[in-house]
């Protein structure tokens, strides 16, 4: 992964893991938290704004508060879930805003570092020519809250209840983003050799 550096004294421990050690004071548990989540993090603030400043600046806030309160943090079920939580709390507050207006219609010209969890996504992930390109028009013509969704399922293997509460929705509510968004992009993808197309997508 992008970013991520081998001389991460915790690269073989679990999150889980790696948290009570912050929660103990150990900032090398913080900087190893930073490096496994950073991109991915940054990925998914690039799909709610374009403004790549902004996103960065929340993250290292994120991180920042983290260290400060890790004394009075609470027991963290999913360490994962609860930075992507709270990362996206972070976006909205700096952008003073409850209601996002500052979502973008489009990614413009950015597109994520794909982080497919599935062998057959990985295979897509090795034919990046064709596929980024139709990916990246298709995603641009969802809706924010579809695009959100399918990128937290399909390209960081999040399920339906680790979505609902990322993006402070219901159950279904996610299920439904997920399911016209799909519908969306195979209606897009028709076009394309089956081939180069993920089994979720055609």
């Amino acid at each position: 992964m992008k970013g991520y550096r081998s001389d991460d004294k915790y690269e073989d421990w679990s999150c889980q893991r790696v948290w009570e050690q912050l929660q103990e004071g150990d900032l090398q548990a913080l900087r190893s938290l930073f490096l496994r989540h950073h991109n991915h993090l940054f990925d998914y603030g690039m799909q709610i704004t374009s403004d790549r400043f902004l996103v960065e600046d929340c993250i290292h806030n994120l991180f920042y508060r983290i260290w400060e309160s890790r004394e009075s943090l609470g027991e963290v079920i999913s360490v994962r879930s609860y930075l992507w939580i709270s990362f996206r709390r972070e976006l909205f507050r700096s952008a003073n805003s409850n209601e996002p207006e500052f979502l973008t219609n489009t990614i413009q010209s950015y597109t994520p570092e794909i982080g497919f969890e599935t062998e057959e996504m990985m295979t897509v992930e090795e034919r990046r020519g064709e596929w980024n390109s139709s990916l990246q028009t298709a995603m641009n013509n969802l809706s924010n809250r579809q695009r959100q969704a399918i990128y937290l399922k399909y390209f960081n293997g999040m399920g339906y209840d680790e979505i609902q509460q990322i993006m402070s929705i219901n159950y279904q509510t996610a299920r439904n983003y997920i399911c016209s968004g799909i519908k969306a992009l195979k209606i897009h993808f028709q076009h394309m050799d089956r081939e180069k197309i993920p089994e979720q997508f055609s």
